[in-house]
């Protein structure tokens, strides 16, 4: 989470946070970066934002793209303690449903601190800008921090059909702010 003078920014996972987290203490000499010190990182959900009495911001990506990364940063990661439940990369460019029951239950463990497994959960009531229009949203260059090789592209329809059950909040709300239905 970054607190400024004027506004609370909640860190969502895979969501360009470390790059807007650069970009605003770089750019905003009163922000503070909020580090609880301990897994998941910086990642707090919305509730923690409520004692500060500030307007309150996050960023919504697209679930599918969303999950594809958090698949591949956390597959491709082997320094993690929970290394055991980290999802293992298959051997083709597609998630099947299988892979996706996997990512889940890493998603359920990594985050286990804050219950947190999809974006919503982080979001709660804050005002949410889109990841593919966060450039729109400030006055300042956002960089390109954190990012992963694309080594899973896509998901088979019964990944598909499963992920929209399991994030099922995500792909609503993603839907509402881009207008679909």
């Amino acid at each position: 989470m970054i607190i400024s003078n004027e506004y609370i920014f909640v860190f969502v996972p895979r969501t360009g946070s470390h790059s807007i987290e650069a970009a605003i203490l770089e750019n905003d000499p009163g922000a503070i970066s909020v580090d609880p010190g301990c897994p998941p990182f910086k990642w707090q959900p919305y509730d923690h934002s409520i004692e500060y009495q500030k307007p309150v911001f996050a960023v919504l990506r697209d679930p599918v793209d969303w999950i594809l990364s958090m698949y591949n940063g956390h597959s491709s990661w082997n320094g993690s303690r929970l290394n055991r439940y980290s999802p293992k990369l298959n051997a083709t460019n597609t998630l099947n449903k299988n892979d996706i029951l996997e990512l889940w239950y890493f998603l359920s463990k990594w985050y286990l601190q804050t219950g947190c497994y999809q974006q919503t959960h982080w979001i709660g009531k804050s005002e949410v800008i889109l990841f593919d229009d966060i450039n729109e949203h400030f006055d300042f260059k956002i960089p390109k921090l954190n990012g992963v090789a694309k080594t899973i592209t896509c998901l088979d329809d019964s990944a598909l059909s499963l992920a929209k059950e399991i994030w099922k909040e995500d792909f609503e709300l993603y839907a509402k702010l881009k207008g679909h239905k």
